[in-house]
This record gives C-alpha cells, sequence and structure tokens, in this order.
C-alpha cells in the first residue's frame, strides 16, 4: 500500500510517473532525428578524394594517408592542433577541421597551413557518421582512431611530443594507421 504524503496527493506520484515514462519513450525518437540530422549535416561536410591532388600542389600541405581504414561507410574527421601542450585534443583550440569520405584501406587526407611549424594531428573514423567520436565504457572509443607519428596508446591519449612533427614550405606527407582499439605499437612511420 502506498501511503499519501501530507502534501501531495496520491495522484501526483501516478502523473509524475507517466511524465517519466512519457519521456523515456519520446526521447529516443526525437534522438534519431537528431542523429540523422547530425549524420546528413556530417556527410555534406565531408570533402572528396578528387581535391586531394589539387591540396598537394600547395606549399605547406599536409598531406595524410590514414591507413587501414576497414570499413566504407562514414567519415574520416582529422583535427590539426598546434605544438601548444594546452591546445591538444581540446576540441574548440584545434587549427582546423577536415572531414573526407572514407575509401577502404587507405584514405588521403590533407590540409595546408599559414607558415611552416610544428604541428599534431588527432583523428578517427566516423563509422555512423554522426559528427562525434563515439566511446564505450570509461571512454574509451569505439570507432577507430589516430594520431601523427603513430604513437603507441596504452589507456591514454598520446602525449602531444609523440604526435608533433614538422611542415616544411614544400609540404609533407606522412602515415597514419588507425588504431581498432587498444593495441601494441604499429609498425615505425617516418614522415615524408
Amino acid at each position: 500500500m502506498f501511503r499519501q504524503h501530507k502534501s501531495r496527493p496520491v495522484g501526483f506520484a501516478r502523473a509524475a510517473a507517466a511524465a517519466v515514462l512519457m519521456a523515456a519513450l519520446i526521447a529516443p525518437v526525437a534522438r534519431a532525428d537528431d542523429d540523422e540530422d547530425r549524420v546528413a549535416s556530417t556527410l555534406a561536410k565531408a570533402n572528396s578524394p578528387e581535391q586531394v591532388a589539387e591540396c598537394s600542389e600547395k606549399p605547406r600541405h599536409i598531406r595524410v594517408l590514414v591507413e587501414d581504414v576497414r570499413d566504407e561507410g562514414g567519415v574520416i574527421t582529422a583535427d590539426l592542433h598546434d605544438d601548444d601542450p594546452d591546445n591538444w585534443l581540446v576540441g574548440k583550440r584545434k587549427l582546423d577541421r577536415e572531414r573526407w569520405h572514407a575509401t577502404p584501406g587507405t584514405t588521403e587526407i590533407c590540409f595546408t597551413v599559414d607558415k611552416p611549424g610544428s604541428y599534431a594531428i588527432a583523428l578517427y573514423h566516423d563509422l555512423d557518421a554522426n559528427g562525434k567520436l563515439n566511446k564505450g565504457g570509461l571512454g574509451i572509443p569505439s570507432e577507430p582512431f589516430g594520431t601523427s607519428n603513430d604513437p603507441a596508446v596504452v589507456f591514454s591519449a598520446p602525449e602531444l611530443e609523440d604526435a608533433v612533427f614538422e611542415v616544411p614550405e614544400d609540404g609533407v606527407t606522412l602515415n597514419i594507421t588507425l588504431k581498432h582499439g587498444f593495441r601494441s605499437n604499429p609498425p615505425d612511420r617516418v614522415n615524408r
């Protein structure tokens, strides 16, 4: 038997329970609509492979070969960071963001920078193109990810010093191998 609270009648409890139930039933529909809008927006912003050729001809370009792309769907989202540790992996402090349609095997991405210097890249394969890196328990990414210089990742994000590379006036090409979960070091990569 339910006791009636002195200041609230039993009807209040039933109305509150009904409101919570309705919110639980309606929220997934609203979230699904928001997710569909986010996917459409993300795909519309993604660049095409044809744009890589143009970019590589520009001075101070950064041509990124994203390797071990296993799925065709979604986009590769890459963030370019400067060499300030306070800005590393802080979304609003990135210098630039590029989104490119994923191509199985290797996906090419290109940035251009205003001046030669030290930079770092963090990227992920946004499999569902929802515009965000999906994470599982404990905040561990559930989508493939990588950073410049392919540093080892053991239960934490890599340090900036392990991901920094130099961009000369004539540009640079580097390889980033996607990590599909946490694993040991990939083969050594030399920036060219």
